[in-house]
């Protein structure tokens, strides 16, 4: 795992500990939103997976059906995973994280509804990086496998920065394969 996506998983975890134990679910949504936005900058499986525990979190403490025993578990495990984390112990890490999905999935059927919900805004959120950065709206929907409205959607609820002047396409080019590793 690289450094800044652990210290980002981390402060997200630390912010989620605090967050869930109190219910605020308002606060717990924008945190949400920003762990999807930084798993669609690092597209790593660990800033993914916090990503969606915090969304379905937020999600369900949102509706209002929590049991307190529920929130203790989920708190408790959070927090186990925050220390695991810290002292860089990966692998207990993601078996923990699992089993906060499993917590999650038992409580909640719409779970898988979830992770969906957060690899498609995920995507979006991508593309509208692409977008920004000067690549066509119907290319940068091309390369990620969506569609023009659904990127639109998003882009016209952002600010976007504008693409510079003088941008060349080569270097447009390096900034899309660095964004996919290629």
């Amino acid at each position: 795992m690289r450094g800044e996506v652990k210290r980002e998983i981390l402060e997200v975890l630390k912010r989620s500990i605090v967050l869930v134990k109190l219910g605020k679910v308002g606060d717990l949504k924008k945190l949400s939103d920003e762990a999807v936005y930084e798993a669609s900058i690092f597209q790593e499986k660990d800033s993914v997976s916090v990503a969606v525990v915090i969304y379905a979190l937020s999600k369900i403490i949102e509706r209002g059906e929590i049991a307190g025993n529920f929130i203790k578990k989920v708190s408790k495990n959070l927090k186990k995973c925050y220390d695991l984390l810290s002292n860089d112990d990966y692998n207990r890490y993601r078996e923990r994280m699992n089993s906060i999905f499993g917590l999650i999935s038992g409580f909640d059927e719409k779970f898988r509804v979830y992770v969906q919900d957060v690899l498609q805004k995920s995507m979006i959120k991508k593309g509208s990086m692409l977008y920004g950065k000067g690549i066509s709206m119907a290319q940068a929907a091309s390369v990620l496998n969506l569609s023009q409205w659904e990127l639109m959607d998003y882009a016209g609820k952002v600010d976007m920065p504008s693409a510079k002047e003088g941008v060349t396409v080569d270097s447009r080019m390096k900034y899309v394969r660095g964004l996919f590793d290629l």
